[in-house]
């Protein structure tokens, strides 16, 4: 195991000599319950890469059969502090109710989500080479479905969703959590500027009795998918 510091970047690399992995295995580590091991539950690995996610890193693994496999971990030398509102360069239309602000603003939507996810770039290229889902399209159905209470069609849109994503193992866990801590974090950036700019007078209880009814419905989907 070594260390080494790059474009600010702290990574760590850990390396063995054993049997390696073989390539169709690589892209379902740290999938919850796949494991190479018999008695194994694959949750070790799932925690790991969910635990370097959250502290805003990336986990690559290189592996060749009979000759061994390296993982490179990479963290941020510095993570940004910063956790106040956002104000954002929006349109608003008196009378709009949140679906309809969403939709007017769906192109700022979308760069807001690029700024958020370093990975997405690369991902919705591979899904357009793909040709069978529209990653940014499907991130700005979801928030309005989240925005009209569409439970059922919610849980419906989960399922088909992650049938879709189960298909293309390159589509890491870290990734998936990636994009959706992006669509969760930029859903309630364009929810502080919808109130900013209706000029609506947002009390406490209104605001966590809106909160109540989000943010378990993002949980909600995330369950089904």
């Amino acid at each position: 195991m070594h260390h080494y510091l790059r474009e600010r970047k702290v990574c760590v690399k850990i390396a063995d000599s054993g049997a390696g992995i073989p390539r169709d295995k690589l892209a379902l580590l740290g999938t919850p319950f796949f494991s190479t091991k018999s008695d194994g539950t694959g949750m070790g690995l799932a925690y790991v890469f969910s635990t370097v996610y959250q502290h805003g890193g990336t986990i690559d693994v290189e592996s060749e059969e009979g000759l061994g496999t390296t993982f490179t971990l990479q963290f941020p030398l510095e993570l940004s502090q910063e956790k106040g509102v956002v104000v954002l360069d929006l349109r608003y239309e008196k009378g709009l109710q949140l679906k309809d602000f969403l939709s007017l603003n769906k192109e700022e939507f979308e760069k807001q989500l690029l700024g958020k996810s370093a990975k997405m770039k690369e991902m919705i290229q591979e899904m357009k080479e793909i040709g069978d889902i529209d990653l940014l399209g499907n991130a700005h159905k979801l928030v309005e479905l989240m925005a009209d209470n569409k439970e059922l069609e919610i849980a419906d849109f989960a399922q088909r969703e992650g049938r879709f994503w189960a298909k293309h193992p390159s589509l890491s866990l870290s990734a998936k959590l990636e994009w959706f801590q992006a669509i969760h974090s930029v859903l309630w950036d364009f929810i502080y500027n919808f109130e900013r700019l209706s000029g609506q007078q947002t009390t406490r209880e209104q605001f966590f009795a809106l909160e109540r009814r989000m943010n378990p419905i993002l949980d909600m989907f995330l369950r089904h998918f």
